[in-house]
């Protein structure tokens, strides 16, 4: 089994060279290993020269961003199954990819677990869930880093770059809802997960939510009107504040009624 694994860089030296040896000191042989850099100024062009005898492609030049990268990558692949593992993430242990071949799996989205490293924080692990639908992917965030995907799915398909956020999450729910995917969960940790990047920052929380509102708005009406005969019209909308924020001054008279008072901070 020949298994494709493709890393995108841009400026984060470190986190690529630990990525990189994650992955040329694996046990198992046959990889096919992609590396795409946006042109990176930290020197990681240099890193990537120096490894360059271990990889399949390289290129380093400017990008439109992750999933502009990450369809690069896919242009020059032709593994069974796709690994897709960014600057920063390292795989598990040398035996990794060997004891995800072990197992002999042939869905399209073979999905093990994942450790979350963020800093000043003790790493955890991160469970991935049993079976994968549209309604979990709404309240679990599947880390594609601990995906291997059958490459026959890019095989006309690439990410939607329209959304700057959310790409991988809108492949999933494009595979498993419109294309009849299939998932199993592994029991395997695949993956140091970097818990540090771009959509873990609390300050584009909101826009994250907003691209996948945009895509549920686009998706249900899709999704729904061939089964129910019909046209349907949705507008699901980003509440301003949260449910607490809401209901704040009714959760607080339910709570004064019972212990008699109510700390405000505010």
């Amino acid at each position: 089994m020949k298994i494709s694994i493709i890393t995108i860089n841009y400026n984060d030296r470190e986190g690529l060279k630990n990525t990189i040896e994650s992955v040329v000191n694996q046990t198992y042989t046959n990889i096919e290993y992609v590396v795409i850099d946006g042109g990176s100024t930290d020197g990681g062009k240099a890193i990537i020269e120096h490894y360059k005898d271990r990889f399949h492609y390289w290129v380093s030049e400017p990008d439109q961003g992750i999933y502009d990268a990450m369809n690069k990558g896919l242009d020059h692949i032709t593994g069974d199954y796709v690994l897709f593992l960014n600057s920063g993430d390292i795989l598990y242990e040398s035996k990794t990819i060997h004891n995800f071949v072990l197992y002999n799996r042939t869905e399209d989205l073979v999905c093990g677990d994942v450790i979350i490293r963020e800093n000043g924080k003790e790493p955890k692990k991160k469970i991935m869930p049993d079976t994968l639908t549209f309604d979990n992917t709404l309240k679990f965030i599947v880390t594609h880093q601990a995906i291997f995907h059958k490459g026959y799915l890019f095989k006309e398909k690439r990410f939607d770059r329209k959304y700057a956020l959310i790409a991988d999450w809108v492949f999933y729910n494009e595979a498993l809802l419109f294309e009849n995917a299939t998932y199993f969960h592994l029991d395997l940790c695949i993956v140091y997960y970097d818990g540090n990047g771009i959509t873990s920052n609390k300050k584009i929380g909101r826009k994250l939510k907003e691209e996948r509102i945009a895509y549920i708005n686009e998706m249900l009406p899709r999704y729904l009107e061939p089964r129910v005969g019909k046209k349907i019209e949705i507008s699901v909308c980003l509440p301003k504040k949260s449910w607490y924020q809401q209901n704040k001054r009714r959760i607080q008279n339910k709570v004064k009624n019972i212990f008699g008072k109510t700390d405000n901070h505010e």
